[in-house]
């Protein structure tokens, strides 16, 4: 198994449950230290692989010098991302590319770089999206295009590759940094905890859910408190004018 984005958040998180399921997890990120603090903590056998995804060169080296570890994975989790915290008025374009970038085309190139051997080995690709790859949210504009072109790209390559597994995760609010680390319109970090995401669902039990959506081989998966995901995805397909009128009053920073 490989989880990119490994080294805090719900990547971690999930190489901590995985630890007991697979016999060799492979781990990437940025952060050496921190991947091999989790890393020490394992039963399973590992395998560290750093790198930045905003950096494409960085990526395709990554990828090459890794190979022959990389062909015999079998199961994917692309969970790496960046949020953004800013409105679209004043976001740069070099930061709307950056978003774009690692959120949505260095997972593209990891999965066409695996794409023979995943077909080979009918792997599963685990696609960490979002609600805002459903539908877009104000603070968001730059991140939720990534999100919605993931959807896109993964659910026509679902039905290109009908042996492949393909699960889209669709998370609300969850306990994480992410608030922390988004980017604001001039490419600077937030720096701050969203009260979304101190309240939101703890990391754990989101992640629990996500890996039994994956042993059941689900397309789509929703995953946060009832009435931002379930109720939210009905509200916006069904009712547009009213989920537009509760979007616009509620607190999405």
């Amino acid at each position: 198994m490989w989880v990119s984005g490994a080294s805090s958040g719900i990547g971690e998180e999930l190489v901590n449950q995985l630890d007991k399921s697979t016999h060799h997890i492979v781990l990437s990120g940025r952060n050496i230290p921190k991947l091999n603090e989790i890393a020490s903590r394992l039963q399973s056998e590992y395998t560290i692989i750093s790198f930045d995804m905003a950096i494409e060169a960085e990526v395709d080296k990554a990828l090459n010098e890794n190979k022959q570890i990389l062909e015999k994975v079998d199961v994917v989790f692309l969970n790496a991302g960046i949020s953004q915290r800013s409105l679209a008025r004043d976001t740069d374009m070099k930061t709307v590319r950056k978003l774009l970038e690692i959120n949505f085309f260095s997972h593209i190139k990891i999965s066409s770089f695996l794409l023979p051997s995943m077909i080979k080995n009918k792997g599963h690709f685990v696609v960490m999206s979002s609600l805002t790859g459903v539908f877009g949210v104000p603070y968001r504009s730059s991140y939720s295009a990534s999100k919605h072109a993931l959807h896109g790209y993964f659910e026509s390559l679902r039905l290109e590759e009908y042996v492949l597994n393909i699960t889209i995760a669709c998370p609300g609010f969850i306990k994480t940094d992410i608030s922390k680390n988004a980017l604001q319109g001039n490419g600077i970090k937030y720096g701050k905890l969203d009260p979304g995401q101190a309240t939101g669902m703890p990391v754990d039990k989101m992640v629990n859910i996500l890996l039994k959506a994956v042993v059941k081989k689900k397309h789509t998966v929703y995953i946060g408190a009832w009435k931002e995901t379930k109720l939210g995805v009905f509200l916006h397909n069904n009712f547009p004018r009213l989920f537009y009128k509760i979007i616009k009053r509620s607190k999405v920073k």
